[in-house]
């Protein structure tokens, strides 16, 4: 016979991904069973879905349950289907939200885990707890020695989108084309047959699964965007740089990978991709967080949680794995450009001070004035004409704001002359001043 339920509670439910061994609703039916056998009334769920368990952070639901429990809570009790569902970040962090539930008065039960009473019962808890967190440090370790293997054994490219220029296509091992996907601006994506007609159109976010066996290509996309990205790499041989570039194609109307404005940040990234020579790269920034990688393929305890950017020399690279949009040659050449201008860029420059840049915004369109020098003039010091001007232009062009350029020498002058007439007035004056910034 059921026992009358009498003890309120609140259930917690958490899975990591569409292949975990219990989905939701199956944790809810066996957690919900046991409380009405048990004597516990389920007030309402707290449901993390597809997230990892291995920190609380980015658990929204877990940090709802744990700020409920802790201010004016109406329940005594969290059931959750075992210890892996409410935590998989190993004894320490584990204990830390038991302790601080236990503080709060109210009891965490694991059902499926039939944990006893009792110093027992606390030891065979501290043990699931660690054997959860080794559980999620073993399948990321798996993670990403199958992510080696794929990128240098198998010379499948990564998961992700495709990148501008390159449509996805999947083939069977032996290369026969099951599908081709090309990504469009608004985040959809098109889906063509082996025979390259279109078979329909995915919504943005929907993710397309893909069989274990498939291989992964990258194939040339249209004709515009290939001529897109060639172009590119050209203009950057030829000694332009990437705002230059950036306001070029947004004065030209050419459409970015997102959709939004070209600029000097989304240029440089691509000019940096070495997929463009027929190479794919992965490990090419860190997100885990539990390791990192070097490029000899050694993992390492990740010291520093969220997303890293990696040196070059620990990108896992395989060349030749697909048709290039531009020769080595011109590869080459457009990195040697790249990091010249990187490396001018970080020059001390003595004579270059400027006292206004960051401090002026545009009316029209709201970005900041820099600094900038035209040097077809020798200027006072032979180190060109300075002035200021949008930033907002020279980052995207034409598309966002129009040429605007204030003579920098009198402008300072100008400036100076009103500070100096501020500090060097009389006690009367200087107190006025105060009052008017105070009140403005």
């Amino acid at each position: 016979m059921a026992t009358k339920h009498t003890i309120p509670a609140v259930g917690y439910a958490r899975r990591s991904t569409d292949l975990q061994e219990r989905s939701i609703p199956d944790q809810q039916a066996f957690v919900e069973h046991w409380a009405s056998e048990h004597g516990y009334r389920i007030l309402r769920w707290y449901v993390d879905d597809a997230i990892s368990g291995t920190s609380a952070r980015g658990r929204d639901a877990f940090e709802r349950m744990i700020e409920a429990a802790e201010n004016g809570r109406d329940f005594d009790c969290i059931l959750c289907y075992d210890m892996s569902r409410f935590s998989r970040g190993g004894t320490n962090e584990t204990g830390y939200y038991l302790h601080r539930l236990k503080l709060a008065g109210v009891d965490v039960l694991f059902p499926a885990d039939a944990i006893p009473e009792g110093d027992e019962g606390e030891l065979i808890q501290g043990v699931k707890s660690w054997q959860a967190r080794q559980y999620s440090v073993k399948l990321a370790r798996d993670s990403i020695r199958g992510q080696i293997s794929n990128i240098r054994v198998r010379r499948s490219a990564p998961g992700g989108v495709a990148p501008y220029g390159y449509d996805k296509q999947h083939r069977t091992a032996d290369g026969k084309v099951l599908r081709t996907l090309r990504w469009m601006a608004d985040g959809s994506k098109q889906e063509f047959g082996p025979d390259g007609k279109l078979l329909r159109v995915i919504e943005p976010g929907v993710n397309i699964k893909k069989a274990k066996s498939d291989i992964i290509r990258f194939v040339p996309s249209t004709p515009e965007r290939v001529a897109v990205m060639r172009r590119m790499f050209d203009l950057c041989v030829q000694g332009y740089g990437c705002h230059y570039i950036a306001a070029l194609f947004n004065a030209e109307g050419i459409a970015s990978p997102g959709g939004q404005n070209w600029n000097t940040s989304r240029i440089a990234k691509l000019l940096r991709n070495p997929v463009y020579k027929g190479a794919i790269a992965w490990n090419r920034h860190t997100v885990g967080s539990l390791f990192s990688l070097d490029g000899n393929g050694v993992l390492k305890a990740k010291k520093q949680k969220g997303w890293k950017r990696n040196a070059e020399e620990h990108w896992i690279i395989s060349e030749g794995v697909h048709e290039p949009l531009v020769t080595q040659e011109t590869w080459a050449a457009a990195q040697k450009a790249v990091a010249k201008r990187r490396a001018d860029a970080g020059k001390a420059r003595p004579v270059n001070r400027s006292l206004l840049a960051s401090l002026m915004v545009c009316k029209r369109c709201g970005h900041n004035f820099v600094q900038n020098r035209d040097r077809r003039w020798l200027g006072p010091h032979g180190d060109g004409y300075r002035f200021y001007s949008c930033s907002g232009y020279h980052r995207y062009g034409k598309a966002v704001c129009g040429l605007t350029n204030l003579p920098g020498p009198a402008l300072d002058a100008f400036v100076l002359q009103a500070i100096k007439r501020v500090l060097l007035a009389d006690h009367d004056t200087v107190k006025q001043a105060i009052d008017e910034g105070k009140s403005a």
